[in-house]
């Protein structure tokens, strides 16, 4: 019943933003079929409508939902959206600080990259192994300040990782 209130405000345009927190103190599994029910939701309608979307899923700690072992359902729509979602006008954002986590699947799909400091070298070796240009930055990584971030992939006009510093606004 609210996966289709909120799946409704979405294509009807109800509202610019719709957000679903997850962040109170209910098991993994809960908020994991929770996101499963939203996103095959919304490709049910777009399917449905045979129309483009106009959505952007984000989903923090994206570990939770799309890792190599355990994170079924939520992991099968993910990685569908990742895969088909341009063509529908479905986005995905996937936040995390552990992309060695994500699945591989899932990262192969994914075009563009903002990373920053990295919590371990298995994390930056993951991360070399994945994006180009991405080799020579493992000394310059620990040195990031808050709201610095390098910026890769497809939606970056350069073949290297660009270094993008953030202000602080008050």
């Amino acid at each position: 019943m609210i996966v289709d209130c909120v799946v409704q405000m979405l294509m009807n345009r109800e509202s610019r933003l719709v957000v679903v927190d997850l962040s109170s103190e209910v098991e993994y599994s809960a908020k994991n079929s929770i996101v499963f029910q939203i996103i095959k939701r919304m490709w049910d309608v777009i399917i449905e409508n045979r129309r483009r979307a106009g959505i952007v899923a984000v989903i923090d700690e994206a570990h939770n939902y799309c890792c190599v072992h355990g994170c079924n359902p939520a992991k099968d729509v993910i990685m569908r959206t990742a895969r088909e979602g341009r063509k529908w006008g479905f986005g995905l954002i996937l936040a995390s600080q552990r992309v060695v986590d994500l699945a591989p699947e899932i990262r192969g799909n994914i075009n563009s990259v903002f990373f920053s400091r990295l919590q371990t070298a298995g994390d930056y070796d993951e991360l070399r192994n994945w994006i180009e240009g991405v080799e020579y930055m493992q000394y310059t990584l620990p040195f990031l300040t808050p709201r610095e971030f390098f910026f890769a992939g497809l939606g970056n006009p350069l073949r290297k990782p660009i270094l993008v510093r953030v202000r602080d606004v008050a």
